[in-house]
């Protein structure tokens, strides 16, 4: 047998602090089971426990049901409501500005979904459990883009939920004028009729520069149970807009076409299919002659929803000299379309085409490929369109989408009008190339410096502190001191500077009769300041602000 091991003094003292620490815990787990069986007899009166958190909860029910003296009524709830937008927080101003203004509104239903009330549009609210007969008054504002606009529905049956459509009011001139992509505080407001004023709801929504044209949308609908369902949707139709038959350039375009001696006269489908080539070609040889060039411009901002491309009007695509397949198309388009040919816009993967199609326009004639324009004559142009590349129009297949601006016209979308102080650089269509004269450049430095003025103003009005904050005073007092200058500046010219005329008579007369109400302006208008900044002050900036952008655009001779 071995021998026994000893304990030593430390390890005996350790042994017993051990025993005693599990001794106290066995006891305080015996005394928390005792506890736990023999619970202490309660003191007073005893109050039973709310369970009812515990036990599920029944369907919410839509009809009505009377109130218990002091009780507050559904009815004198303030109105449960959440923002909806259909597209996401982003606004296009090229699909609003271009979208046919005859929507009618009203009363919507159909299988499954949530009914809707109002113009089916994108910018609205969705209201829950609501009740036959109730009225429902719906507010929607900007800070910029978007002013005040409020509409009252009345409910025709029980909901569990409505989506509420409000006409609304944009500042179309600001969303013309918008070069830059931005943002702004969308509010939204909800009351019962009878109600006072119920709560805000404030958004971030994003606004694009009227350059991007949204072609795909991911885009919600309200289901009738409050669910949402997402689906794909095209918004390639916003592409007409860019074409504007209508554009005052075309004119001076026109008569420099006359000038090359293709053509005498431009009369459409007049004199059948063999009198149209000769117009279409001496449009052609006056773009060229004009040295436009082709250029791949499409980068554009991010969107969650939105798949969309930068596409320049036809006077930015002339100024510039410049046009990828998509703008060359927008600018030979428009002028086709003035002189009353029935064109469209053919889309393939990764590329664009113009097509002409027959008198009824129903059959293609000739497709165009404009990125030949600083290049070719215009039949080889239509044999690259109709024959070479990896899609032809000759092997037209279901990846071929068809803009038929003819068609479109006649249905949703009109032409995006021409805004002259929008058109940077130059205002007129000047022949050759100016952009490196010193006059163009000093006009350049004019618009430039009136625009930084304008949005100045514009970042005034959109403050959503008090008026009477020092900071805001000192900038606002700044900024109405320099256009104060600016005024003074014109107004000691004494004689002004006198206007060059294009040759076009009709554009002349309209350009110098804006001329005369922005002298007018700039003589007799001006910013009172007693003390406060109030809301005319604002006014009158920025309606002096665009006066000076404008006249900073006009083909003047200093």
């Amino acid at each position: 047998m071995g021998r026994k091991q000893r304990i030593s003094g430390r390890d005996m003292a350790a042994l017993i602090i051990l025993a005693v620490f599990f001794t106290l815990m066995g006891g305080a787990w015996l005394w928390e089971k005792y506890e736990e069986s023999h619970p202490p007899k309660p003191r007073g009166r005893i109050i039973p426990a709310d369970t009812s958190a515990l036990r599920p909860s029944a369907p919410p029910a839509v009809t009505a049901t009377p109130s218990a003296p002091g009780e507050t009524a559904a009815s004198d709830l303030p109105a449960d409501f959440a923002p909806f937008a259909a597209r996401g927080n982003e606004l296009f101003p090229s699909h609003q500005l271009s979208l046919n203004s005859n929507l009618s509104s009203g009363y919507r239903t159909e299988p499954g979904l949530a009914p809707q009330y109002g113009i089916s549009g994108s910018i609205g609210v969705s209201v829950n459990k609501v009740r036959k007969g109730e009225t429902y008054v719906v507010t929607v504002s900007g800070d910029r883009f978007i002013n005040e606009s409020t509409e009252s529905f009345t409910i025709m049956e029980d909901a569990a939920v409505v989506v509420l459509f409000p006409r609304i009011a944009y500042d179309y001139a600001a969303l013309r004028r918008n070069t830059q992509t931005t943002f702004m505080n969308l509010s939204f407001s909800v009351r019962r009729s009878g109600q006072g004023a119920g709560r805000i709801i404030t958004e971030k929504w994003q606004v694009h520069q009227i350059n991007d044209c949204p072609m795909m949308v991911e885009t919600q609908t309200m289901l009738k149970h409050g669910l949402l369902s997402t689906k794909r949707a095209s918004m390639r139709s916003t592409l007409a807009g860019y074409v504007n038959e209508n554009h005052p350039w075309i004119d001076v375009i026109l008569r420099e076409a006359k000038e090359t001696g293709i053509c005498n006269e431009f009369i459409g489908y007049q004199g059948g299919r063999e009198k149209i080539w000769p117009q279409v070609a001496a449009i052609w040889a006056a773009l060229q002659n004009r040295g436009l060039s082709y250029s791949s411009i499409t980068t554009t901002t991010s969107s969650e929803r939105f798949a969309f491309q930068h596409v320049r009007f036809l006077d930015q695509s002339i100024s510039a000299s410049q046009a990828n397949c998509v703008d060359g198309s927008v600018l030979l388009c428009s002028i086709l379309r003035k002189i009353g040919l029935n064109v469209g816009i053919m889309l393939v993967p990764g590329h664009a085409y113009v097509c002409v199609s027959d008198q009824e326009n129903k059959r293609f004639i000739t497709g165009i490929e404009t990125t030949l324009l600083g290049s070719a004559d215009l039949r080889r142009a239509m044999i690259a369109a109709n024959t070479e590349g990896d899609h032809p129009l000759s092997k037209r297949n279901d990846d071929y989408i068809y803009i038929d601006i003819t068609e479109l016209r006649n249905s949703r979308r009109n032409p995006i009008p021409f805004d002259e102080i929008a058109a940077i650089p130059s205002s007129r269509p000047y022949a050759g190339n100016h952009s490196n004269s010193p006059v163009e450049i000093a006009r350049e430095q004019r618009i430039i410096l009136a625009n930084k003025l304008s949005q100045r103003v514009g970042e005034l009005i959109a403050h959503r502190g008090p008026r009477s904050e020092e900071g805001f005073r000192t900038a606002a007092h700044k900024v109405f001191a320099e256009i104060r200058q600016c005024q003074s500046a014109f107004n000691r010219l004494g004689v002004p500077p006198a206007l060059e005329r294009s040759g076009v008579e009709d554009a002349d007369l309209k350009l110098h009769q804006r001329y005369g109400a922005i002298i007018t302006l700039l003589k007799t208008k001006g910013i009172e300041i007693s003390g406060e900044v109030t809301e005319e002050n604002l006014a009158v900036a920025k309606e002096l602000s665009d006066a000076l952008v404008s006249l900073a655009s006009l083909p003047l001779n200093f």
